[in-house]
């Protein structure tokens, strides 16, 4: 046994080194596998704090940056799929006055998702879950688009509508109920 370390500091513990924190081997695996034993010189450390994805205000540990499995879920997914940190994703959305960037509307009910090509993998504006799919589903390709925006004005009812709309779900409405 060691004598050259100071010995724990435990009462009652006497003749044994030093090992961590102030305490022997024996006490210091006591504290920290069962719990039974804080040592007495460092407090518990908790503090509040606001999630860095949804901004609540929660109590945690030190290292803790998020308030529950969503959130660090929606940001592990967003620095994986994305490389943009949930900052960015905010600052972005910020810019956007919290609207998806093609139809200008806001999803109470979902987020808005990260638009990107999928040639050069850059990141380029956030879309709803509508539009983000539009796109995909044009296969981004803008000849595609255009031939959709021909057609839509080939087969619409009112084709004066068409041009230079900007509530799109306003203006499917007045076609749908032409006497209204």
């Amino acid at each position: 046994m060691r004598t050259d370390k100071p010995e724990c500091k435990e009462a009652g513990c006497v003749g044994q080194p030093y090992e961590a924190r102030g305490y022997c081997t024996h006490h210091y695996n006591k504290a920290y596998y069962d719990k039974s034993l804080i040592p007495h010189d460092i407090p518990p450390v908790t503090f509040t704090d606001a999630c860095d994805v949804c901004g609540t205000i929660f109590n945690g540990k030190s290292t803790q940056k998020r308030c529950s499995r969503k959130c660090r879920n929606k940001a592990d997914r967003l620095m994986r799929k994305f490389n943009m940190k949930p900052a960015e994703y905010k600052a972005l959305l910020d810019k956007q006055d919290n609207v998806c960037a093609i139809c200008m509307k806001e999803d109470p009910y979902q987020s808005l998702g990260v638009d990107h090509n999928h040639v050069t993998g850059r990141n380029r504006e956030l879309l709803c879950s509508h539009c983000n799919t539009a796109i995909g589903s044009f296969r981004e390709s803008i000849a595609l688009l255009e031939r959709a925006k021909q057609y839509l004005i080939k087969h619409s009812a009112t084709p004066a509508m068409m041009h230079d709309v900007t509530d799109v779900s306003c203006m499917w409405a007045k076609v749908a109920r032409p006497n209204g």
